[in-house]
């Protein structure tokens, strides 16, 4: 994952079991768009006007955190 990018630009989220992602979050309440791009990869769009915050992917299987933050640059 990128540590950091404007709004509208792409995010590479890398992982395990997201088929089937329900919602991906910037910051716990900022709604990403996103394209799950395999079992272990997803795409997000950083949304205009969301702070630097950490990344949650959601999935009926659970739920996950990035453990580093996204810092949103101007």
């Amino acid at each position: 994952m990128a540590a950091s990018g404007p709004a509208g630009s792409s995010v590479v989220i890398v992982g395990k079991s997201f088929t089937g992602a329900t919602s991906v979050k910037l910051a716990c309440k900022w709604p990403m768009s996103f394209t799950v791009d395999s079992d272990t990869q997803i795409t997000a769009i950083v949304p205009a006007g969301a702070p630097s915050g950490k990344i949650g992917v959601f999935t009926p299987g659970g739920n996950s955190e990035s453990v580093a933050s996204f810092t949103v640059t101007p």
